[in-house]
Order: C-alpha cells, then sequence, then structure tokens
C-alpha cells in the first residue's frame, strides 16, 4: 500500500493571457460578422477613430450576413460602438458592456477580387460632426432669459477688445449659457470657459454630447478673459482649438459609460496634469510578471530644441497585450522597483503624458505615443 498520489495535468493549449476582444454595436444592435481592428484616441488634429473589417467567417453564423448586406447595415452616418462584455456581478453573473469606442461611421472601402473581398468601416468620435457645423452669426440675449439671432453679425468674441457678452444667461434648445449682448444693453468681457461654452451649446443638439460644468473650466484656466477671438466661418472644432490655445489646454473626445445621457462627452485637460499611469520595464535577469511588466518595445527621438520649445522629445512605446485603459492626457509615472527606461525618475524638470493611444487588436499590443515636456520654474 503506497500514500503516493500521482497528480496528472492534461495537455493544455488556452492562452495564458486571453487576447483582446471586443463587441460590435450598429445602431444599439449587435454585429458579429463586424471586427475591431485598430481604435485610436487622439486629441488635436485627428481626434478618435475606429476601424473595422468585415469577418466572413461570420457570415455563415445564424445571425450572419453577406458583405452587401454589413455594408448596409454599417452605412455612412450611423451610430456605431465597440465594447467589451464583462462579468460585473458579485456572487452571481452580471454581463454588461464596458464602452471602448463610440462614434458615427463616416468612411467605408469595399474591395472585390479573385483572391480576396474586403470590407473596411472607419468610424470617427464627435471631432467629426463639430468640424462639419460652420460657425457664424451671434445669438443675442433680450429680456426675460430669452434670445434672438442675427445672421448680419460676425461671430467675435470681445471684438476690438472690447467686452460683448451679455450679464444675462439665456436659455435655448434645453440649455442655459451666456451670450452676447444687444445694443445699449450691459456687457462683460467673455471668459474662456463662457465662449466654450457658448459654442458647445448654440451649435450642438442638447443631449449629443455631454460637456463638463463652467465651473470646472473656469477652475482649470483661472478665470482667464478671452482675447480678441474672432471665429466667423470656421468650424466649431477650429473655434473651439483656437480658444483652448489661449491658454495652453486641449482636449479629447471620451466614451461615457453612464446608462443615461450621451454616450460621448468632451474633456478638457493640462498636459501633464491629468491622472497618473505606470508604464514599467523589469530588469534584466528577474522573472517576467505581467503585472510588473507593461512595456515590451521603447523608441524615443530626442532633438535639439530651442529653449521655447515645448515638446523636447517623442517616445512609442508598445504594451504585450492591449491596454483599453489608457487615455489621452495621462500623465506617465515609474514604479521604484522598475527600469527608468523613460527617464522619469533621473529628470525631475519634466512632465511626461500619453499623447496618442492606438490598440491594435491584429497584433495584440497598444502603442502609445509619449510626449515629454521641459517644465521651467
Amino acid at each position: 500500500m503506497s500514500n503516493r498520489v500521482d497528480f496528472y495535468q492534461g495537455e493544455c493549449k488556452d492562452l495564458a493571457i486571453p487576447a483582446g476582444r471586443c463587441e460590435v454595436f450598429v445602431e444599439d444592435e449587435i454585429c458579429p460578422f463586424l471586427e475591431a481592428v485598430e481604435i485610436v484616441r487622439a486629441g488635436w488634429p485627428k481626434f478618435g477613430r475606429a476601424k473595422l473589417r468585415y469577418n466572413p467567417v461570420a457570415a455563415d453564423m445564424p445571425q450572419g450576413e453577406s458583405m452587401a448586406q454589413a455594408e448596409r447595415t454599417a452605412a455612412i452616418g450611423k451610430r456605431l460602438g465597440i465594447c467589451r462584455l464583462v462579468n460585473t456581478g458579485i456572487g452571481e453573473v452580471r454581463i454588461e458592456p464596458q464602452w471602448v469606442f463610440v462614434g458615427r461611421v463616416e468612411e467605408t472601402r469595399m474591395k472585390l477580387g479573385q483572391r480576396e473581398q474586403v470590407l473596411e468601416i472607419t468610424a470617427k468620435d464627435f471631432a467629426t460632426r463639430l468640424d462639419q457645423v460652420t460657425v457664424g452669426g451671434r445669438r443675442i440675449a433680450t429680456a426675460g432669459g430669452e434670445s434672438t439671432f442675427n445672421n448680419s453679425l460676425e461671430c467675435a468674441f470681445n471684438a476690438d477688445g472690447q467686452p460683448n457678452a451679455s450679464t444675462q444667461q439665456i436659455q435655448h434648445n434645453g440649455a442655459t449659457y451666456t451670450a452676447f449682448a444687444g445694443d445699449g444693453q450691459e456687457a462683460k468681457y467673455w471668459s474662456i470657459a463662457e465662449v466654450l461654452e457658448y459654442l458647445l451649446s448654440e451649435y450642438v443638439v442638447y443631449g449629443q454630447l455631454q460637456a463638463p460644468p463652467v465651473a470646472f473650466i473656469e477652475a482649470l484656466t483661472g478665470e482667464k478673459v478671452v482675447d480678441e477671438l474672432d471665429v466667423e466661418g470656421k468650424s466649431v472644432l477650429k473655434a473651439v482649438q483656437d480658444c483652448c490655445e489661449q491658454v495652453g489646454i486641449q482636449f479629447a473626445f471620451k466614451t461615457r459609460q453612464a446608462g443615461l445621457g450621451p454616450r460621448e462627452q468632451i474633456v478638457f485637460y493640462r498636459p501633464g496634469e491629468g491622472r497618473k499611469v505606470e508604464l514599467n520595464l523589469q530588469y534584466t535577469g528577474e522573472k517576467l510578471s505581467i503585472s510588473r511588466t507593461n512595456v515590451c518595445e521603447l523608441e524615443s527621438e530626442k532633438q535639439n530644441e530651442p529653449v521655447d520649445s515645448e515638446v523636447i522629445e517623442t517616445i512609442d512605446i508598445q504594451t504585450p497585450i492591449v491596454g483599453m485603459h489608457y487615455v489621452v492626457g495621462d500623465r506617465v509615472t515609474v514604479s521604484p522597483d522598475s527600469r527608468d527606461v523613460l527617464g522619469v525618475r533621473r529628470d525631475n524638470r519634466s512632465i511626461f503624458w500619453i499623447d496618442r493611444v492606438i490598440m491594435d487588436f491584429e497584433k495584440q499590443c497598444t502603442n502609445l505615443r509619449i510626449l515629454r515636456k521641459r517644465v521651467y520654474a
């Protein structure tokens, strides 16, 4: 008789790190025949976009569609969302979507050949819609919170260096915001926050885009008064960018997870002052730990920049998995027990932040573009 117990380990071919996979929805209907190829998060001037491809294998499924049907389903102008399905239940199974990208189909490309049949779809975030709307005229405040629109006047804030904002707010299309003062009315100077609020309230349909409250933008900009700003004939996107440039802030579009309200939101931030994320690489010879290493490739480009240049280095980093939690504006740090491959610990006069995120579902990795800026006291 023996007390020995033999254990046998069956052959296992599952991935040690599960592959990143997302589901695609068009007009709130799941589309198993479309697969995400790439998702980009970025700010000015290209902003966020997603590239998708038709999967002919899925066409044989019960809910599958032919390529021509898929092109009609994901036609230009339709709402498109990409999400991960996660189990959020405690003690029970509760599957909920975690949205990674929300936008609108803007481009389609079809190729039919002897060897291949390709359908590629490109969706873009709310920046594209703001770029398609032209600023013009002025909404002028009248008595009792009412207003009127005058197309004959140019949309110029603090024109000729003089205040032309109304001291009373108006209510229009479900939003409350500051408008222009009429002739003979008491006027004040426009602040950066009030200009941004005016542009995003006047030219965006209420309920389509979530914008931060004026108090938040005032705190970010220090309640700075806008210099003379003429945006007549420009797109809303360019007008917002011109306003942000005056105080050195940037903006991007993010996906909201909340069930109520719009799925997309615009966020304003100052580079290098966002939340902190770690990019770590273990020392040579250590046993690989995926929890301590999220950098597998790094490429840096430095130039002999003038003193007044903001960005002195551009760093491209590739992660070993598809990391979906990185967002534009995140400040980059390094763990104390990690190799300082970025030079974060060695240089306390610079800040590092994420300028662009590319989630590559084909190569199963995320590519980050990090900018390094010298900070002078």
